[in-house]
């Protein structure tokens, strides 16, 4: 018998590579796999060279440690797309590894899941984001801990793959954090006294420990001239990601009293900031300070307007191929806890229903200018719903339902993945013949600017809609332009790079005729 379940379960794993090698050869013949963001493509600029012609391990958005072992291994092989296939892998990765783990449930059951996966994370096997990335590997973590047949034996594995995301993207691995910490609680059935036991505490420790490390690591090594630009990035997110920039002729006090000039306050607007040398870390914190207190209201206030943007969102449809997915599932847990009286299945539903509604009210209550992005709210989503449906998929081994509730539930699901996936294809093909047809533009563009002598800065919401493939063939050398703005300004790679074109800031070289600045019009003139 042993011998037999082996044999399934090593078929099933084999159907399981099949399935996600057929996915990937099937996607990449209709489409080209994209940086989701032109954010991506910036760190693997960094990363390889392309930026300023050195691989540089200071990319900011990923934590030093992965940073340098990256850098290090396009210093080693530079032709070889290093940080696209850490990406690509994870993804491919964390899908197969979904598959594996409910193999021992049968071929059907690992296909099916693999299937699943791969349609709710559908766009993000086209348009990939880092931090997306993140979010499938701690994804992962939960579904392995909540269906692996020895869930105390996982804590090694689990915390290496943690390591990885946390240093991918911290603020994503640390947000998932607490659906890992439930996932674990229903694996122990909530028997609290589980949690003291040796193998438990060091799986809880392990996290702490990587997540101290790379954290602690990271922090030293953004020390010295990082430290400053550390702090100016820090204070350019609040402003650009959560407060905006407070108006001139409103604030005019503040702003004079600041000594920050009109045509300061344009530049900051277009986010061309690094144009001017005297917008510096000083100015900007100030900023972040005033605008802070400026549009944040009080807690209560705060509080009550996220609390009724969470509901609003849930009741008028938002993000509805998700909610439907996870409010049929809701429906069936506590329909099948009332129903047979289980008191553990309806506590762990509630559970999640209440951990889910505090990360939401959380990111609604520090409200982000242009509210949620879909890089965080979907890998939100699908986190809860992998959670509520391991709860489902138990139940049914257990309680043995009846074929005629099992027929419509399955019914149900397979209705609801149909239309997801219809509604996900048809909108993927959308977006990428928009960014196919954009992007000739841009190649236009970037060939006058390679054929230029002058040094050219971009503006930066010009460029906003290019973004670059994955797996393009590019020399990891350094480019005569940079943006006039952005995430990596005003950084120690920002100067070296001007540096390498002769002159030391923007403003300078500009000013010494060295360097031009391409405005809106400039850039459009160029893409025809």
């Amino acid at each position: 018998m042993v011998n037999n379940l082996l044999k399934d379960k090593n078929k099933a794993q084999i159907a399981v590579l099949v399935t996600v090698l057929l996915f990937v050869f099937i996607l990449g013949l209709r489409f080209d796999f994209y940086f989701d963001l032109n954010d991506d493509s910036a760190i693997r600029d960094l990363l390889s060279g392309n930026y300023s012609g050195v691989p540089e391990a200071h990319c900011v958005q990923l934590l030093f440690p992965l940073g340098r072992i990256l850098a290090t291994m396009y210093q080693v092989c530079p032709p070889i797309p290093w940080f696209s296939l850490l990406l690509f892998g994870c993804q491919v990765g964390a899908l197969a590894g979904c598959g594996y783990i409910f193999s021992k449930k049968g071929t059907s059951a690992a296909i099916i899941s693999v299937l699943c996966a791969a349609v709710l994370f559908l766009r993000e096997f086209v348009f990939i984001q880092y931090t997306v990335t993140a979010a499938m590997l701690c994804i992962f973590i939960m579904l392995d801990i909540l269906e692996g047949s020895d869930h105390r034996g996982k804590g090694v594995k689990n915390c290496l793959i943690f390591c990885l995301a946390i240093n991918l993207r911290s603020e994503m691995a640390l947000l998932l954090l607490p659906f890992i910490g439930l996932a674990y609680l229903i694996a122990i059935r909530f028997k609290l006294k589980e949690l003291f036991k040796g193998k438990v505490i060091a799986f809880f420790a392990g996290l702490i420990l990587v997540t101290g490390l790379s954290v602690g690591i990271d922090s030293v090594a953004y020390s010295g001239q990082w430290k400053d630009f550390r702090q100016f990035f820090d204070a350019r997110t609040i402003v650009y990601d959560y407060t905006g920039i407070p108006d001139y002729d409103s604030n005019i006090q503040f702003y004079q009293d600041s000594n920050i000039s009109r045509e300061q306050y344009e530049l900051l607007c277009s986010y061309n900031f690094s144009l001017d040398e005297g917008i510096d870390v000083n100015l900007m914190k100030t900023l972040a300070e005033y605008a802070g207190k400026n549009r944040m209201g009080s807690t209560g206030s705060r509080l009550y307007m996220a609390v009724y943007r969470y509901i609003y969102d849930i009741a008028h449809g938002q993000l509805l191929e998700y909610y439907l997915i996870l409010l049929g599932t809701y429906l069936f847990l506590l329909k099948t806890g009332i129903d047979k009286k289980n008191i553990l299945l309806l506590s762990e539903t509630v559970a999640l229903a209440v951990l889910r509604s505090i990360l939401w009210v959380f990111l609604l209550y520090i409200d982000r200018v242009g509210g949620l992005p879909e890089r965080i709210s979907h890998p939100l989503l699908i986190a809860e719903i992998a959670i509520a449906l391991c709860l489902l998929s138990r139940d049914f081994q257990e309680a043995k339902w009846k074929k005629s509730y099992t027929f419509s539930i399955i019914t149900m699901y397979a209705c609801m993945i149909l239309l997801v996936s219809t509604l996900k294809v048809s909108s993927i093909t959308e977006e990428y013949d928009r960014k196919e047809a954009v992007n000739n533009g841009y190649k236009l563009l970037i060939e006058d600017l390679n054929s230029r002598d002058t040094f050219t800065y971009l503006d930066v919401y010009s460029m906003v809609g290019y973004s670059e493939k994955l797996f393009d063939k590019k020399q990891n050398l350094y480019r005569n332009y940079d943006l006039a703005g952005g995430w990596i300004s005003k950084s120690p790679a920002f100067y070296a790079k001007a540096k390498m074109a002769g002159f030391n800031n923007p403003q300078e070289g500009i000013g010494q005729g060295k360097a031009v600045f391409f405005d809106k019009e400039a850039i459009q003139e160029c893409m025809k």
